[in-house]
Protein backbone atom coordinates (compact mmCIF):
# COMPACT_ATOMS: atom_id res chain seq x y z
CA UNK A 1 0.00 0.00 0.00
CA UNK A 2 2.53 2.45 0.71
CA UNK A 3 4.35 1.88 -2.70
CA UNK A 4 1.44 2.43 -4.57
CA UNK A 5 1.07 5.86 -2.57
CA UNK A 6 4.51 6.48 -3.29
CA UNK A 7 4.04 6.02 -7.13
CA UNK A 8 1.14 8.00 -7.15
CA UNK A 9 2.37 10.99 -5.19
CA UNK A 10 5.64 10.75 -7.16
CA UNK A 11 4.53 10.29 -10.93
CA UNK A 12 1.21 11.60 -13.23
CA UNK A 13 -0.87 8.85 -14.00
CA UNK A 14 -2.73 8.64 -17.34
CA UNK A 15 -4.86 5.27 -17.42
CA UNK A 16 -5.66 4.20 -20.87
CA UNK A 17 -7.18 1.17 -22.28
CA UNK A 18 -4.95 -1.70 -21.67
CA UNK A 19 -4.98 -2.10 -25.58
CA UNK A 20 -3.95 1.31 -26.49
CA UNK A 21 0.21 1.35 -27.35
CA UNK A 22 1.34 3.65 -24.52
CA UNK A 23 4.38 5.52 -25.12
CA UNK A 24 6.50 4.52 -21.93
CA UNK A 25 8.82 7.61 -21.26
CA UNK A 26 12.58 6.38 -19.87
CA UNK A 27 14.50 9.45 -18.88
CA UNK A 28 17.72 9.89 -19.91
CA UNK A 29 19.96 10.50 -16.79
CA UNK A 30 23.19 11.96 -18.21
CA UNK A 31 20.59 14.65 -18.76
CA UNK A 32 19.22 14.76 -15.17
CA UNK A 33 20.46 18.49 -14.86
CA UNK A 34 18.59 19.67 -17.80
CA UNK A 35 15.48 17.86 -16.74
CA UNK A 36 16.12 19.65 -13.53
CA UNK A 37 16.16 22.86 -14.90
CA UNK A 38 12.85 22.34 -16.98
CA UNK A 39 11.50 20.99 -13.96
CA UNK A 40 12.10 23.58 -11.62
CA UNK A 41 10.82 26.48 -14.39
CA UNK A 42 7.65 24.60 -14.89
CA UNK A 43 6.64 24.51 -11.36
CA UNK A 44 8.52 27.40 -10.06
CA UNK A 45 10.66 25.63 -7.70
CA UNK A 46 13.33 28.10 -5.81
CA UNK A 47 15.63 27.30 -3.32
CA UNK A 48 17.01 28.54 -0.34
CA UNK A 49 20.75 27.94 -0.49
CA UNK A 50 23.00 26.20 -3.01
CA UNK A 51 23.09 22.80 -0.58
CA UNK A 52 19.36 22.59 -0.55
CA UNK A 53 19.15 23.01 -4.12
CA UNK A 54 22.04 19.80 -4.33
CA UNK A 55 19.89 18.03 -1.89
CA UNK A 56 16.71 18.97 -4.01
CA UNK A 57 18.57 17.83 -7.56
CA UNK A 58 19.51 14.25 -5.93
CA UNK A 59 16.34 13.48 -4.95
CA UNK A 60 15.23 14.25 -8.24
CA UNK A 61 17.84 11.88 -9.60
CA UNK A 62 16.52 9.21 -7.28
CA UNK A 63 12.70 9.94 -8.16
CA UNK A 64 13.38 9.90 -11.92
CA UNK A 65 15.12 6.15 -11.71
CA UNK A 66 11.82 5.28 -9.47
CA UNK A 67 9.52 6.69 -12.43
CA UNK A 68 12.02 4.60 -14.95
CA UNK A 69 11.24 1.52 -13.21
CA UNK A 70 7.91 2.23 -13.32
CA UNK A 71 8.03 2.65 -17.16
CA UNK A 72 10.16 -0.03 -18.03
CA UNK A 73 7.86 -2.48 -16.95
CA UNK A 74 5.24 -1.46 -19.15
CA UNK A 75 1.61 -1.60 -17.28
CA UNK A 76 -1.32 0.38 -18.33
CA UNK A 77 -0.25 3.36 -17.52
CA UNK A 78 2.69 6.02 -17.44
CA UNK A 79 4.50 7.81 -14.67
CA UNK A 80 5.98 11.23 -15.16
CA UNK A 81 7.45 14.20 -13.68
CA UNK A 82 5.16 16.21 -12.16
CA UNK A 83 5.36 18.78 -8.89
CA UNK A 84 6.36 16.38 -6.18
CA UNK A 85 9.79 15.33 -7.77
CA UNK A 86 11.77 16.81 -5.54
CA UNK A 87 10.46 15.54 -2.51
CA UNK A 88 10.58 12.53 -0.67
CA UNK A 89 7.97 10.19 0.60
CA UNK A 90 7.89 11.50 3.49
CA UNK A 91 7.82 14.91 2.94
CA UNK A 92 4.91 14.36 0.24
CA UNK A 93 2.97 12.38 2.79
CA UNK A 94 3.30 14.79 5.02
CA UNK A 95 2.71 18.33 3.25
CA UNK A 96 0.13 16.63 0.87
CA UNK A 97 -1.79 14.16 2.58
CA UNK A 98 -1.59 15.20 5.83
CA UNK A 99 -0.14 11.67 7.02
CA UNK A 100 1.87 11.15 10.26
CA UNK A 101 4.58 8.53 10.84
CA UNK A 102 3.93 6.08 13.10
Amino acid sequence: MKALCLISLLAIFIFVDCKQDLDYVIYDLSKAEELFAEFRHDFGKRYSSQKETEQRFAIFVHNLKQINKINSQHLTWVAGINQFADMTTEEVQKCCMGLKKK
